[in-house]
């Protein structure tokens, strides 16, 4: 049985190492390959960052164990912040007008390899967007067509952006959007 837990940024310590294992099992293969030293950086640099920033949210899916078989996070988006200045940017003023004034930048989503093809993308995808009172959701991922594209497209996101090459990268990028329901 998998169970989901919403956290804040205050909240997600002892869950941690868990995250960072996920994360390690998912962007560590086909198709991303991420070194370990890019794993490191995670771990100790851009998730403590995240989690600093305002309106941070994590959803973890816990075994019966309570050990951690994924993770997804997100937070308030906006100007002076990495992904905005670079991605959001490029979206043009209207673009931007209509999907970046006030969104929820979903940032990662990861299952680990024994856990996958259970559903639990799609439940973590889905408590993290639940209830949040945002117009919107932005989020970029591989072009290329991957497990998580998918799950995005089949949950109603739209692509706002394609084969976008950002500096450094070795693979292009797409945007996509996605209306949030603000009950």
């Amino acid at each position: 049985m998998t169970t989901i837990e919403v956290l804040d940024g205050t909240r997600i310590g002892p869950f941690r190492q868990g995250i960072v294992d996920v994360y390690r099992q998912a962007f560590g293969g086909d198709p991303y390959y991420e070194e370990e030293e890019q794993v490191q950086r995670f771990a100790g640099d851009t998730l403590p960052r995240h989690a600093e920033r305002g309106a941070f949210r994590c959803v973890v899916a816990l075994d019966a164990g309570r050990a951690v078989v994924g993770f997804a996070y997100g937070y308030v988006g906006g100007p002076g912040q990495w992904w905005y200045d670079t991605v959001a940017s490029r979206l043009g003023p209207e673009r931007l007008r209509v999907w970046a004034r006030d969104y929820f930048e979903f940032v990662e989503l990861a299952v680990s390899t024994p856990a996958r093809r259970r559903g639990i993308g799609g439940a973590l995808h889905d408590a993290l967007l639940e209830g949040l009172p945002h117009r919107t959701a932005l989020l970029s991922t591989w072009q290329q067509e991957t497990p998580a594209r998918r799950l995005y497209r089949a949950r109603g996101w739209t692509p706002l952006l394609e084969d976008v090459l950002l500096p450094g990268a070795t693979a292009p990028i797409v945007v996509m959007g996605r209306p949030l329901d603000r009950r």
